[in-house]
């Protein structure tokens, strides 16, 4: 009584003061059900799925807006905001949650944002608390669970992947998409594709002579400079696996009659593209981490037959049919995994697609239609096509149903030939790597990580009866699991008793005041004396679990960024961690999954690590190119002291590296502003030594007599220099402009440079066959490519190079070659510099 007296109350004074502010009468609170209303009578929230939610180890008030999103509004208890402790349920914020502080809140105020004298009053709780509502904050969650359950041995090793190939181990979400917006790219990416099917042969070569061509629509110039920067096309099966990393392909951008295309051409008959199928094509591009994934098919040449094994058929009755090649192959693929798609039109017209079990089977050669899709006379046409199969169609006749029931009677359940097709031998039902359940044999006991603001969100929908299919399976998932063991926090420094938690939480419950949160939990609590599993699975957004994973990876303080991960064809990584701690705390390093660590010792030269200065030196020794191929993705695995988690990189070597990934020993090696142009004459045979904090001594090339030590610059101290007895390959000796003396790269002689379409710069210089590994290109508005005039200096493999410029601006280029020692580039001499005009 004292409540709904209460609320009078506030529903007079906000009409007194609606009225003192000029408010008219439509704008007077008013009630409906267990909500008032201020300004009109608009529902901005969902009533029915706005409410308190028990979960088995929280309570939490959860809001569903009935317009707009959380966005949008301002939400209250009493004269407390909670907006900063909401957190999202679904991707778009129509649907959020908050971690209650107190058993009874109250009253949920919502206030517009744009115009506050509009809201809506909701009744959570009955009666009002008797301590002040704090909003508090969602990080007084955990981070984690950690659950251990059952799961079948092929899904416990089975490693599921990402659209790109690599292993999909953590969910990508934690919200879900009921709306059906998420999207998997953004617009700064093309991902409007058209690649037609081409019909192979049995060794995978076109039969008409065609290439697998995709074609791209561009909207934009974002998604131009995308396209062109495409570095890697890689092929994968219908699951995801890579099946080519090596591949050949060209990419070019062209005009159409209905805008810019972009055009990626793949010549058939390639490695792992030999047989009949959908395939799949990822693309990565250096302007972003972004890739995209298009399907395309291959088709046999291969000719099919679809042939009736008797006449007569009456309506009611199932139909049988031969389907196979001239020489007797079975349609479709052996391992089953083909996109089936069965057509019949009947004879009223209507086309209907089948059902594979419930319409048809297809065993060998054996193609049944059931008696349930003959339910009429007349003539009917089926069309059968599996991907990487041609089409096959057959018109047949049904008759009028037979007086007799004998016949072509279909069988009782228990001896269904498509239920023991599908029926296997265990009948223990698991969810499998795309989210769908599947079947497996013998049972294993795993660990199981267990985001938590992802169960949660699944657990809170399912209460509200509005989950999706991916948040149904995340809550099966769960129920399914054997027990919930711990909680913990991100890095997983303390675990704590999941049991004891969720009674310390129903005990202070039944106080009625303030409820338990992890957070408070944890602060008077006593960790477990536990330090984690040894591998686990994480579940995923779809409820299915990800790769198995060492938990070392997750266990302490979180890796750095790292730079370099990128290096020309048989350079050596130059890998720069940000935070040198972590460094000087590296243990051991893996690559490719080999159980050797590499070595840095004299007899084996694999690895660097420069601890004080936070870079990790790769040799090309390190890697077995006949397990791993140079072109694929290498990784490297870096163990560490315990405090910090072990990481795994991928490194990359390619045939050319953007401007900003040049390493900062290139970069030293770039011309001064005072370097001597093309055309004067050099000044001197020795560089000049200028002391510094280090001062490095250079030596000129040795020579049967005794080579004078270079001179002092004017006004600076002389250093005196002993040249070696011996000279060895790291001491190859320097001249000017750090030309290596003695067998260096010869000059590159420039054969074209030329612009192209759309102010692209081409240049193409002649091969050097011996002492070379790469070469230099510089482009700069200024003769003398004084510092400030150069606008790029990138190195490459190959003997072209193009770049986009401005238009109208004078730029020259010039390119030098390159050999290694040790490990560092060894430069020979610029070719002369050509002009071109942009």
């Amino acid at each position: 009584m004292k409540h709904v007296m209460l609320k009078k109350a506030v529903a007079v004074a906000t009409a007194v003061s609606l009225a003192a502010s000029g408010a008219l009468f439509s704008e007077f609170p008013t009630h409906a059900g267990n909500s008032f209303f201020w300004g009109d009578e608009t529902s901005y929230v969902n009533e029915s799925q706005t409410k308190l939610v028990h979960l088995d180890y929280a309570d939490y008030v959860v809001i569903t807006f009935a317009q707009g999103s959380v966005e949008d509004y301002n939400l209250y208890f009493g004269e407390t905001c909670i907006n900063k402790a909401l957190t999202k349920v679904d991707d778009e914020g129509t649907v959020v949650k908050w971690l209650t502080t107190v058993v009874k809140p109250g009253t949920l105020k919502i206030y517009k944002k744009d115009n506050p004298m509009f809201g809506q009053e909701v009744e959570i709780t009955k009666g009002y608390s008797p301590v002040t509502v704090k909003a508090g904050s969602s990080s007084d969650a955990p981070d984690y669970f950690l659950a251990r359950g059952t799961i079948s041995t092929f899904d416990y090793y089975l490693n599921p992947k990402n659209s790109d190939g690599t292993d999909k181990v953590l969910p990508t979400h934690t919200t879900f998409d009921l709306q059906h917006t998420r999207k998997v790219n953004s617009e700064n990416v093309t991902t409007k594709s058209y690649v037609p099917a081409v019909v192979i042969d049995d060794m995978g070569n076109s039969v008409s002579g065609k290439d697998i061509v995709a074609e791209f629509s561009i909207e934009n110039d974002a998604q131009k400079k995308w396209f062109e920067g495409i570095d890697k096309v890689t092929i994968l099966n219908q699951d995801n696996t890579i099946v080519n990393s090596q591949l050949k392909y060209a990419t070019k951008v062209e005009e159409g009659a209905y805008g810019t295309n972009g055009v990626i051409t793949i010549p058939t008959g390639q490695s792992n593209m030999r047989t009949c199928g959908i395939y799949q094509m990822n693309i990565h591009s250096t302007v972003s981490e972004e890739s995209v994934t298009v399907p395309f098919e291959l088709v046999t040449n291969k000719e099919y037959t679809l042939k009736q094994n008797a006449l007569g058929t009456k309506v009611g009755e199932r139909l049988k049919f031969t389907l196979e090649g001239q020489r007797g192959e079975y349609y479709g693929s052996p391992l089953g995994n083909d996109q089936k798609t069965v057509t019949l039109q009947k004879p009223s017209g209507n086309a209907v697609e089948l059902k594979e079990i419930d319409d048809w089977s297809l065993i060998g050669s054996l193609f049944t239609l059931y008696e349930n899709c003959l339910d009429e006379p007349g003539t009917y046409r089926v069309s059968i096509k599996f991907t990487g199969y041609p089409e096959v169609s057959k018109r047949f006749e049904v008759y009028e149903k037979a007086t007799r029931s004998g016949r072509n009677k279909k069988p009782s359940r228990k001896n269904n030939s498509r239920v023991d097709a599908v029926s296997r031998a265990t009948s223990t039902i698991t969810i499998g790597g795309d989210g769908k359940p599947s079947s497996g044999g013998t049972m294993y006991q795993g660990k199981f990580v267990l985001n938590y603001d992802l169960i949660t969100n699944a657990l809170v929908l399912d209460e509200l009866k509005m989950g999706n299919t991916a948040s149904e399976n995340v809550v099966s998932q769960f129920y399914g699991l054997t027990e919930v063991e711990y909680l913990y926090d991100e890095g997983a420094e303390a675990f704590y008793s999941y049991r004891d938690y969720i009674n310390d939480f129903a005990e202070l419950h039944l106080d009625g005041r303030e409820t338990l949160n992890f957070r408070k939990f944890a602060e008077t609590a006593k960790a477990a004396d536990y330090q984690g599993p040894n591998k686990v699975q994480n579940m995923l957004e779809d409820g299915s679990y990800g790769c198995l994973i060492d938990f070392k990876f997750y266990k302490g303080q979180e890796a750095p960024e790292f730079t370099g991960l990128k290096t020309l064809k048989g350079e050596p990584f130059k890998i720069q961690a940000k935070d040198l701690s972590f460094v000087k705390a590296i243990k051991e390093m893996y690559v490719d999954n080999l159980s050797m660590p590499l070595r840095s010792d004299a007899y084996l030269k694999q690895c660097d690590i420069d601890r004080e200065n936070g870079i990790l030196t790769i040799y090309p020794a390190a890697f077995n190119f006949y397990i791993v191929p140079q072109e694929a993705k290498h990784t490297l695995r870096i163990e560490t002291e315990s405090g910090y988690r072990s990481v795994e990189l991928s490194l990359w070597y390619v045939d050319e590296l953007p401007t900003e990934e040049i390493q900062e020993e290139e970069k030293q090696d770039e011309p001064k502003e005072d370097e001597p142009k093309e055309d004067e004459p050099k000044q001197s045979e020795v560089t000049p030594v200028t002391p510094t904090s280090a001062p490095k001594p250079v030596y000129v090339a040795p020579a049967p007599t005794p080579t004078p030590s270079p001179l002092p610059e004017k006004g600076k101290e002389e250093e005196t220099v002993t040249p070696p007895s011996t000279i060895t390959e790291n001491d190859i000796p320097l001249g000017e402009n750090n030309v290596v003396q003695g067998k260096v790269p010869e000059k590159v002689a420039l054969l074209s440079v030329n612009m192209k379409k759309g102010n692209k710069l081409l240049v193409t210089w002649k091969k050097i066959t011996k002492n070379c590994k790469g070469y230099q290109i510089q482009v700069a508005k200024k003769k003398t490519f004084a510092k400030g005039s150069i606008v790029s200096t990138t190195h490459t493999t190959k003997t072209s190079y193009s770049v986009t410029l401005k238009k109208r601006t004078k730029y020259y280029v010039r390119v030098r070659a390159y050999k290694l020692v040790n490990g560092k580039k060894k430069y020979g001499t610029w070719s002369g510099a050509k002009k071109v005009n942009g």
